[in-house]
């Protein structure tokens, strides 16, 4: 496999990661996306034929979103930057560790992909519904498309493309801390992200979008082996370094 072929795949899947964010964030508003039947327990302000219910569902057994205090989920409530902060870093720390228990997972109808250009969708405030059933499909169509290393990968997560340095812009102390450091060091949030410093404002569906599509590709990398070239290099820094065909030494 030459280098330009593996840089090729490389660049293809993180492509394909962030179309497939793209299009999770257009779920945001788009409520008939959740079609699928729901058969196990739901919280008792959740009817089974509501249309998240089965994102609901799934995104409590997963532990994304999980239920109020008084055992409600709430679904009609505004999603805070604080919460979906914590929800988005759990669901990426399920589909790094290939945990997240996958479920059919539909194509966007067109009819609701043409609308993705238009910004009606993108400030209003997000729900507890609108948040599971994206986080649930999104993790579903990653589960289902990106295929995991074998053991002995070499260069996982090394891509020089990602952003470098970046830094929680809240302490230990934060509820949000630990998620937030998650995403920071697996380089899963870009350096302008709104969700560096989250507080208890609302998340409007662009943001949440823009955190999806940096996660997405994050996790990605991590699972992306890039192997070594004959020159000891991986093709991803090569590319971006020299011109090289050099073929990929197999690991």
């Amino acid at each position: 496999m030459t280098v330009l072929h593996r840089r090729a795949i490389c660049c293809s899947r993180i492509l394909a990661s962030s179309f497939v964010s793209r299009l999770a964030a257009v779920a945001v508003f788009a409520v008939a996306l959740s079609a699928l039947p729901c058969f196990a327990q739901l919280p008792a302000d959740v009817r089974a034929n509501h249309w998240a219910a089965a994102a609901v569902e799934q995104a409590i057994r997963e532990g994304i979103v999980p239920l109020q205090p008084d055992h409600q989920f709430h679904g009609e409530a505004h999603v805070t930057h604080v919460d979906a902060v914590v929800a988005v870093a759990a669901l990426a720390k399920r589909l790094e560790a290939n945990t997240w228990k996958l479920q059919p997972a539909h194509p966007v109808p067109d009819k609701v992909a043409k609308t993705i250009d238009q910004g009606a969708w993108k400030t209003k405030d997000l729900t507890r519904f609108e948040l599971a059933s994206t986080l649930v499909r999104l993790g579903n169509y990653f589960a289902g498309a990106v295929t995991h290393p074998a053991n002995g990968a070499i260069h996982l997560g090394e891509s020089i493309l990602l952003p470098q340095g970046v830094k929680p812009g809240i302490g230990p102390g934060h509820p949000a801390y630990k998620a937030v450091a998650y995403l920071t060091a697996g380089r899963m949030i870009a350096g302008n992200s709104p969700f560096l410093k989250p507080d208890t404002s609302f998340v409007k569906p662009a943001e949440l979008s823009g955190l999806l599509a940096s996660m997405a590709i994050g996790v990605n990398d991590k699972i992306t082996e890039l192997g070594e070239e004959e020159e000891g290099g991986t093709p991803d820094k090569s590319f971006h370094t020299k011109k090289s065909a050099a073929p990929l030494r197999k690991p």
